[in-house]
């Protein structure tokens, strides 16, 4: 069993106002930098080692509480997940994308070097990968919980993130299911608190969408039934999670600016102030490295792998 068994998360959450409680907080029971009895110092092996090699070095310390090694271990195994080694099938696609635009258009050059580029990296995950089978890859959310329950940003946002930790995963787990009714809502909390922009978003992806009512995809996600109640406002969670993208300068996607309330908008500016506008999680970026219009737009699972990694570890936090 991988299941951690002690609970090192945050206490659970009251059900507050979100702006009313959070910004009288004086102090959050987490930290960006709240990662405890971390064993980073000692030697991580390369990047580009095969995952079973990583999971040989790694398991043992991932297990006694070096929350680095849990969240370097479930990143190295769901980089394997077919859901990601398929973006490598995608870029045929691409390419013919690419080769039909007109001989003079300046992207086609470009685009098809950066295509060359991102297989080549691409391919040397995938043999990275090699021997990663279904036994492995049902680890990874265990991986996960145990960094998030030493209170490590990245490993809680991938455990709370419903595209690494699904419901098919948890119906077919059940001490998995248990430890993700247990901490869930806490470690989403937490995340909010931290200012950690993933926190923001995961709320207001767990919730109705505002202007219809209707469900949006992550809506269906599991964390969304552990919200309570007072932390259901989806104004509140998408004006929060508008102002946490503009900060970032990154694009808000679902709907247009300024949908929200004016009192929705005056309780996101209460909570981004209190909790992300100094945030060191701020500075970071996990979004697509290509235009909106490239043909290549999510294919480079070497580049997301990369700074998955960096994210791990908050000694890398400015």
């Amino acid at each position: 069993m991988l299941v951690a068994e002690k609970d090192s998360a945050a206490p659970d959450g009251a059900a507050d106002r979100p702006a009313e409680s959070l910004a009288r907080s004086s102090s959050s029971p987490w930290s960006a930098h709240a990662s405890t009895a971390d064993l980073s110092a000692l030697r991580l092996p390369a990047r580009g080692t095969s995952v079973l090699d990583v999971v040989a070095a790694l398991d043992s310390r991932a297990r006694g509480g070096d929350a680095v090694a849990a969240c370097r271990l479930a990143v190295e195994v769901l980089t394997c997940s077919p859901q990601n080694l398929d973006r490598q099938l995608r870029s045929g696609h691409a390419r013919s994308q690419i080769e039909a635009l007109a001989p003079e258009d300046p992207r086609r050059s470009v685009w098809l070097a950066r295509l060359e580029e991102i297989a080549d990296r691409n391919e040397q995950r995938a043999r990275a990968c090699e021997g990663a089978d279904g036994a492995l890859l049902r680890r990874a959310p265990h991986y996960a919980l145990m960094g998030a329950l030493r209170r490590n940003p990245t490993s809680t946002a991938i455990f709370l993130s419903s595209d690494q930790v699904t419901a098919g995963m948890l119906v077919a787990d059940p001490a998995l299911a248990a430890a993700y009714r247990q901490h869930g809502w806490p470690m989403l909390r937490g995340l909010i608190e931290s200012g950690h922009p993933m926190g923001a978003f995961l709320w207001q992806a767990a919730l109705p969408r505002p202007a219809s009512g209707g469900l949006q995809p992550f809506s269906l996600s599991p964390i969304s039934e552990l919200i309570p109640a007072d932390w259901r406002r989806p104004e509140l969670a998408w004006a929060l999670w508008q102002r946490v993208s503009q900060a970032m300068e990154v694009p808000a996607f679902g709907l247009p600016a300024g949908s929200t309330d004016p009192a929705a908008q005056s309780d996101a500016e209460t909570l981004f102030q209190r909790y992300f506008a100094r945030s060191p999680w701020m500075h970071l970026r996990d979004v697509q490295d290509e235009p909106p219009d490239s043909p290549l737009r999510g294919l480079d699972v070497d580049a997301h792998y990369q700074r998955q990694l960096n994210y791990c570890d908050p000694a890398y936090l400015p």
